[in-house]
């Protein structure tokens, strides 16, 4: 069991601390940081987030980890983000945060499924990488 958590963790921590710059959208700012995980780009995955510089080297180390676990399940089949009902409502509490979805379908059968807090920076969406506003 403790083999598996902390893969798992990882993976988790890593998909949820980011969030590309150039999509438009939160649901395509997560998928695009997903991607770029799986594809071991981690330069491209911090793109998406709201990282700090100074932050940005254990991320980068989290996010290799990640990206050995994809591998490991032989990589993703499938990456669905949706926006939650509450979304809306939240919305309309700060316009600058969201909260979106995801599901991640692996080659060998094997899932996860998590939620990304998202919020907006000049405009772009990113994942909040912020631990202490959580």
């Amino acid at each position: 069991m403790k083999r598996f958590l902390l893969p798992t963790l990882l993976v988790s921590a890593a998909f949820c601390l980011a969030s590309c710059g150039a999509a438009s959208s939160p649901r395509a700012t997560a998928k695009r940081f997903y991607k770029a995980i799986a594809e071991g780009d981690s330069s491209r995955a911090l793109e998406c987030t709201d990282i700090d510089e100074e932050d940005a080297e254990l991320y980068c180390v989290i996010m290799e980890k990640a990206h050995s676990s994809v591998e490991e399940k032989g990589g993703i089949s499938k990456i669905e983000v949706s926006e939650l009902p509450s979304a809306q409502e939240s919305a309309e509490e700060d316009p600058q945060r969201t909260v979106v979805f995801v599901r991640i379908d692996y080659s060998d059968g094997s899932w996860q499924e998590e939620y990304c807090d998202m919020v907006s920076v000049d405009g772009k969406w990113k994942v909040n990488a912020d631990f202490d506003s959580k």
